[in-house]
Parts: structure tokens; C-alpha cells; sequence
């Protein structure tokens, strides 16, 4: 049987620390790397008789991802009481939502690929920081002990659950940057894997080709690694195809990934909503969001947005590798002073940055037939200062055919062995000669007009 037979269903709940200076519920100061259990107070510590205080800031953060993912937004959001115990819950429950949360049902489609249902995005309290110390590898298994660091009780954590709509390891992976730059832009989150803002816990099961309906899903939890997270989805669906190809059954049960040996170690049955026991917070009242907050909520380009519209100049890729490595205003500045759109893509994402003034400057100068050495010193200097282009455009590139021949004929016939070699179908070899002619010209060459005159010689 093959494995083409078969299909994957993915969903995420992704874990986003929300940008606040004080915790959830109490007045207790955010600050990452502060010195252990120095953040904490009666309220996060859970002493008997301490009452919670919701964060203002928390939940218009919260209501604007909703905004921006089209969600419904409640009218009578409630906080829930998730019961369970472990050593980073003093409470032995966690505030968080669960049958009114603030946000309900919304999208985010991924700019080429498939639109993705938002379950909920939901407000709750993240969970100490428990760090295993000792044994060979420092994980809970085989650790010589643990200890817990409440600064991280409290903190105000947004969950975005999605719909089981994700069908590849590559969806997943977009979706989850395309979310993370989204909570970025909006200023909501830091969204930093390697600090722990930001994980996810990764829902995978399989299914045939046409199969309606859901089988037994495995879950990886609190994955902080974009490629952990996609090595962990292609260990799920190889894994759960083989078992099923090999005629067993599988239970629904929550998985550790190790990066290691790439492969999935059972962690325990996975919990059903019921085994939390969740039953309304008492000690809180349901939250009612004004309509005037919300009118007053103002969203900017949102990224997917911003991709699609790039997208209609460049091709898909480049359009996302610009909005991701915040190269877009770049380009987008270069075009509109008349570079042509594929060019200017790829000069943003190649040259250093440029102060906004310049770009009417960079582009009269990318424009005209200059010298390398002139192009490079324009936008050295752009970066830090007002430029004037007639400066650089002084400084024109050797185009004479007549001027470039007699070095591309010496050039060629100081080296007839990478002749031969190019002439053998290693047409890699072209870039030597061009920087071989580069550099015998100190740089004043139009490359254009070197790149055709080696190919007709090389070919003729």
C-alpha cells in the first residue's frame, strides 16, 4: 500500500505571550531573564485569599488578533477555571476560557496556499517554568531534579486553535509564520520561539484519500522550533501511515519529539475538555467588550494581505521572502520611482537598508548605466545619509563594445582550460570570466553588456 494513499490532518493551537507590562491577574512586572522567582507576588503564587485582576491591556490585544482574523467576538466572553495538577499550577487550575471565550470562529488565509479555520483565540494565564536539571540529556526523564520559576506564572498567553485544515508539514510551517509575523506587526507579541514567547502544540493524524471523518490523533507538545515543528509533523504522518499499513490501531495520545533521533516517544493518553473540569471562574466576571473599544481598534496591512498584494508584481516566493525579512517597503519604494518590480525585489533583498528619502536617488541611480563601485558607494551612504544621485551618475560604466572586446579576447585567452570546461556544459564557469573582466576594468564594465559579449564568444 502507499503512502500516497494516504493524507494528513493537521491543526495547531498556538501558545503567543501577549506584550504587557504587568501579568495577567496581577500587578507583578514582565521582564525576561530576570532572576528566578523575583517576579511574583500573593496573587500568581495562589496564597489563600489573594483575588485575580484581569489585565485591560491583555484583552484589547487579544481582541485585535480576533479583529484581524475576522473572528466572532463575544459579547459575554467568561474566564474558566481548567483544573489539573502539576508543580508549575499553584492553583492547580489554570485561568483561561473555554465555552465563551473572546474570540470565536475566524480565517486566516495562506497567500497561495489554503484558507485555514481559526477554532477560537482565547485568554488565559501561562504556567511556571518548570527546568530540569542533571541526567544525561536535562529533560524530566532521567533528570537529577527539577525546580520552578514562577516569573513565568501569570503571564497573559493568547491561544489561536486552528481548524484541522492544514494537510502538509509545508502548510503548517507557512501558517505558523504567517501567524507569528501577524501578532508581530500588530505589536501584540514578540513571538520569539527561542525565548519561549511563542510555541505551539502540533495535532496530526492520517487518514485515506477521500476518507470523511477523523482518526485517532497524536499530539506534540509545546514545540518551539519552526523546524522541530515541521520535522515533527513528517515523523507523525510516516509513523501513523506504517502502523495503519501494518494493521494496527492507534489511540489518541500526546507525543514528546526528539530532535535527536527524529523520532516520537508516547508522553500520556491525551486529555479530553472533560478530564479539566472546567466550570466558570467565581472569582471573576464575564468580560463585555465595549463597542467603542472596538471601533477604536485600528488594523494596518495585515501580512497576508501585504504578500498577495506584492505578489501581483513578483512571483509568490519572492513576495513572501520580502514581507518576512521586512525587505517589502524596499522594493515597494524602488518600484515606484521606476525600477521594475522583479529588480527592485531583488535589490532589496540584497543590498543593505536605505533611509525612505533616498529611494527617488537609488532608483535614478539603479536606473543609469553606472559602475558597480557607484552603485555600491549610493547605497553605502544611503544608509545613513541624504544622497545626491548626480554624484553617482558621473561615474558611468564602460558599454563600448569596442573598449571591452580586446580584455574579453585577452581574458579568454589566458584561460583556455575554463574555455574547454564551460564549452563541456559547465556553464557555472561564466561567472569567472565576468569577474575575471570585472576586476581588469576596476569595476567600470556594464556587466550586461560584458555577460553577452562572453556568451557569444564562448558559444560562437
Amino acid at each position: 500500500m502507499s503512502s500516497s494513499e494516504w493524507e494528513a490532518v493537521i491543526g495547531l493551537e498556538v501558545h503567543a505571550h501577549l506584550k504587557t507590562r504587568t501579568k495577567m491577574f496581577c500587578r507583578c512586572e514582565l521582564e525576561y531573564g530576570a532572576a528566578e522567582n523575583t517576579r511574583t507576588c500573593p496573587v500568581c503564587l495562589a496564597h489563600p485569599g489573594a483575588l485575580p485582576v484581569p489585565n485591560g491591556k491583555a484583552i484589547e490585544h487579544t481582541l485585535k488578533l480576533g479583529l484581524a482574523l475576522g473572528c466572532e467576538i463575544s459579547k459575554h466572553a467568561i474566564f474558566a477555571r481548567k483544573n489539573y495538577f502539576y508543580p508549575d499550577l499553584p492553583k492547580g487550575y489554570q485561568i483561561s476560557q473555554y465555552e465563551a471565550p473572546l474570540c470565536g470562529k475566524g480565517a486566516l488565509q495562506i497567500p497561495g496556499g489554503p484558507r485555514i479555520g481559526i477554532t477560537r483565540a482565547h485568554l488565559e494565564e501561562d504556567a511556571a517554568k518548570t527546568v530540569h536539571a542533571g541526567g544525561a540529556t536535562g529533560r524530566s526523564v532521567g533528570a537529577d531534579y527539577s525546580l520552578v520559576d514562577f516569573n513565568r506564572g501569570g503571564t497573559p498567553l493568547l491561544e489561536i486553535v486552528s481548524e484541522p485544515d492544514l494537510r502538509s508539514a509545508d502548510d503548517a510551517d507557512r501558517y505558523l509564520r504567517l501567524l507569528r509575523q501577524t501578532i508581530v506587526e500588530l505589536g501584540i507579541g514578540d513571538a520569539e520561539m527561542e525565548k519561549g514567547t511563542l510555541r505551539a502544540d502540533v495535532n496530526v493524524s492520517v487518514r485515506k484519500q477521500g476518507e470523511e471523518g477523523f482518526r485517532p490523533r497524536w499530539e506534540l507538545k509545546n514545540m518551539n522550533s519552526f523546524t522541530y515543528i515541521r520535522r515533527g509533523i513528517e515523523a507523525a504522518v510516516r509513523e501513523q501511515v506504517a502502523a495503519y499499513e501494518r494493521g494496527e490501531t492507534l489511540e489518541q495520545s500526546t507525543y514528546d519529539y526528539d530532535p535527536d533521533t527524529n523520532r516520537l516517544a508516547v508522553h500520556r493518553s491525551k486529555e479530553e475538555a472533560d478530564d479539566y473540569r472546567y466550570f466558570p471562574e467565581p472569582d471573576l466576571v464575564p468580560v463585555d467588550p465595549p463597542r467603542e473599544l472596538l471601533d477604536s481598534i485600528e488594523l494596518p496591512e495585515l501580512p497576508a494581505e501585504r504578500i498577495a498584494r506584492l505578489a501581483e508584481h513578483t512571483d509568490l516566493d519572492a513576495a513572501w521572502e520580502l514581507v518576512f525579512s521586512g525587505n517589502d517597503w524596499k522594493a515597494q519604494a524602488l518600484a515606484e520611482h521606476g525600477v521594475e518590480w522583479k529588480a527592485a525585489a531583488a535589490i532589496a533583498m540584497n543590498r543593505g537598508d536605505f533611509r525612505p528619502e533616498n529611494a527617488a536617488a537609488l532608483a535614478e541611480i539603479v536606473r543609469a548605466n553606472v559602475t558597480r563601485e557607484a552603485l555600491d558607494d549610493a547605497f553605502a551612504a544611503a544608509a545613513s545619509g541624504s544622497i545626491d544621485s548626480a554624484t553617482y551618475l558621473a561615474q558611468t560604466a564602460v558599454s563600448d563594445e569596442s573598449e571591452l572586446e580586446p580584455v574579453i579576447d585577452a581574458i579568454l585567452a589566458a584561460n583556455p582550460g575554463q574555455v574547454e570546461t564551460y564549452r563541456g556544459g559547465k556553464e557555472g564557469v561564466l561567472g569567472f570570466f565576468v569577474g575575471a573582466v570585472m576586476r581588469e576594468t576596476q569595476g567600470k564594465a556594464d556587466p550586461k553588456v560584458v555577460n553577452r559579449l562572453l556568451l557569444e564568444k564562448l558559444r560562437g
